[in-house]
């Protein structure tokens, strides 16, 4: 799983270029995400979270209605690898989303971060809450921004993200 607005062909696993199978994506209305897999892809409900491959188990999923203006949200990105923000705005639209609904997630960098929040090259990896997942990295705007599609929307793609071994 990746954000739509990447290239269709190409997966990154700790930085190694991979070229799987793509499946079905879309970035329109509500949705910045596709899905990829091969025959040799083992699909586990674990997320990458540190730039040495740590992982941890995914355990269950937050929709956005369910997701609270000020929590915290975490994120890995290959640029920018873990960083934390606050959700900050639920109602954004994207101009690079086709025909963007108001459902994207906003999250500030509250933390005070030297570096920047996100980076080109952040999209697709994973939002996240403990061991829930929240949604995908989108986009960003600037150094202390960050944007997300919300978790449930993967269900537009026809996937479901797995909370159980």
């Amino acid at each position: 799983m990746t954000a739509g607005h990447c290239d269709d062909f190409l997966v990154y696993f700790y930085g190694i270029p991979y070229y799987l199978d793509m499946r079905q994506g879309r970035t329109d209305n509500h949705y910045d995400c596709q899905w990829h897999t091969n025959s040799w892809l083992n699909v586990t409900n674990q997320f990458v979270w540190w730039q040495d491959g740590s992982t941890f188990n995914c355990t269950a999923t937050l929709s956005r209605n369910n997701q609270a203006i000020g929590s915290t949200v975490s994120k890995f990105g290959q640029q920018t690898y873990y960083t934390c923000g606050t959700l900050t705005f639920k109602e954004q639209t994207l101009s690079y989303i086709t025909n963007c609904q108001p459902t994207f997630m906003k999250i500030e960098d509250t933390f005070g971060y030297s570096g920047p929040l996100a980076a080109p090259g952040d999209s697709g990896g994973p939002c996240f809450s403990g061991s829930t997942a929240l949604g995908i990295t989108s986009g960003i705007s600037g150094n202390d921004v960050l944007y997300y599609m919300a978790i449930n929307y993967v269900d537009g793609i026809g996937v479901s993200v797995l909370t159980s071994p």
